[in-house]
Order: structure tokens, then C-alpha cells, then sequence
């Protein structure tokens, strides 16, 4: 193989090594997640340095999170029902523990995500809990995330929706202008075909996000034996995975967080 040829490999490994990702509960979850010495440890093991979690207000959960940005992890902080069910004061909030966390720990913020599968998990932002609040919310954090000198730089994430639903992807509407990413969870039953699923699944969160590259904030498979259709063996789930990582970065993924 000639030098140039050797170069663009090692280009196109590197770039689909950096999409890579993992959801983290540290910001909601106490348990071992909540061990932040074992997470970095894990995540260095993995080599991947990009996680999806929660930025919650000062608490145990909150010290986990300022230890794993000092270990030099690169977030992507997801909005919840923390946030909107305390109105305008608590978007006002979140955003400022924004910008206090991104100055104690300077480009840790890789995104400030919208609200997680609206159609499936509650939330109230100002007495509404529709697909329509959701909207609404997501319009509020751009403007309030774009609004504030010190993370005006930082990508905003769509909001997201769940079992990919066609009919609320159309309450939805089109947010390209209140994102700079799309977002998708293509989630792949074992009778389906993943490539088509996934083809299936970004198109619609593109679609949700005119102009916008998209980011896979959830994918994967589980080895919980009861989850109907997703649940697999270890080997057939390691396996998937890295067959659904390759369709991601084959699919245009900037971001895929498993």
C-alpha cells in the first residue's frame, strides 16, 4: 500500500474511533455509576472519552460528574423533567450550571442535548406535558443556550423521540432552526434488518431537523432476556454492536453514543 493510501486508512479509522460513545447514568443514577473511578477506568479500557448523561443540581450524583469531567471526559447533557418541570427559573438554572461547568472544566461540553424521547417519559414545561411542550422547550433551551456568551459555541441536540413513531415525528414538525444536530435511536428488533432500520430511523430525525447532521444519542442491544426482541446473548450482542457502530459511521453518525 502506498504512504497515501496508509494515510487516508488511518484518517477514516481515527474518524470512526472519535464517533464513538456511551451513555452514562452518573447525573441520575447513585449506583455503580455512580463510582467515578471505575467509570473513567472502564472508558479508558474502551479508549472512548464521549458520554451522554445528566448535568443534575448540586448533589452526590452532581460530584460524580464534576470527578469525571476533571478526568477529562467530553459530556453531552441531556435535559429532563428536572429542568422543565421548574418552568422558566429552571431552564434559567440548568443553563447557568452549564456555563459554571464549562468554565471549571473548559471544552468538556461536547452538547447540550433536548428532552429524551418525549412520546414515552413525562415531563411539564409550563403546564404542558404534549408533544407541543416538548416543542416548545426545545425552542426555549436553543434560544437560552445560544443566548449565553459562554456556550453560544456549543452544539444544541434535538429532542427525541421514541419507538419511532411516524405520527408524533409529525407533531414534532421541523426544529433545523432550533438545533444543530439531529437525533436518533435506532433500537433493532432481531427478526429486522439493521442497515434498513437505522436508514429508517435517521431519516426521520432528519427530517425533524432540516438542515442538520445527525447524532445517534442511543443505540444497541441488551442481554436482558426478557426484553422482547432485543434480548440477546453476549456473544450476539458484541457482535451487533460493532456491526451497528459501522452502519452508524457508514450512515453519516457524527456522534454514536451505545
Amino acid at each position: 500500500m502506498s504512504d497515501s493510501g496508509s494515510a487516508s486508512a488511518s484518517q477514516t479509522t481515527n474518524g470512526f474511533l472519535d464517533t464513538l460513545g456511551v451513555n452514562i447514568h452518573s447525573g441520575t443514577t447513585p449506583g455503580n455509576y455512580g463510582n467515578s473511578a471505575m467509570v473513567l477506568a472502564s472508558l479508558r479500557y474502551l479508549g472512548i472519552t464521549h458520554v451522554r448523561t445528566a448535568l443534575p443540581a448540586e448533589n452526590v450524583m452532581a460530584s460524580t460528574v464534576k470527578a469525571l469531567g476533571e478526568g477529562g471526559l467530553k459530556f453531552d447533557f441531556v435535559a429532563n423533567s428536572d429542568i422543565t418541570n421548574g418552568g422558566l427559573p429552571g431552564l434559567d438554572a440548568f443553563v447557568k450550571r452549564l456555563a459554571a461547568f464549562d468554565a471549571a472544566h473548559p471544552d468538556s461540553i461536547f452538547a447540550i442535548e433536548g428532552l429524551n424521547e418525549i412520546n414515552i417519559y413525562p415531563f411539564n414545561w409550563l403546564g404542558d406535558g404534549s408533544i407541543a411542550g416538548a416543542v416548545s422547550f426545545q425552542k426555549a433551551l436553543y434560544a437560552a443556550v445560544k443566548g449565553h456568551a459562554d456556550l453560544v459555541d456549543i452544539p444544541v441536540i434535538n429532542l427525541s423521540v421514541g419507538y419511532e413513531s411516524q405520527a408524533d415525528y409529525a407533531k414534532v414538525g421541523d426544529l433545523g432552526r432550533w438545533s444543530d444536530f439531529a437525533n436518533s435511536h435506532p433500537y433493532t428488533n432481531t427478526y429486522q434488518t439493521p442497515d434498513g432500520v437505522m436508514e429508517s430511523s435517521i431519516g426521520k430525525a432528519l427530517a425533524a431537523s432540516g438542515g442538520d447532521p445527525v447524532i445517534l444519542t442511543e443505540t444497541g442491544y441488551t442481554t436482558t432476556d426478557g426484553h422482547l426482541y432485543l434480548g440477546t446473548s453476549e456473544q450476539a450482542q458484541a457482535k451487533m454492536i460493532l456491526n451497528n457502530l459501522f452502519n452508524a459511521y457508514e450512515n453519516g453518525s457524527q456522534k454514536t453514543y451505545l
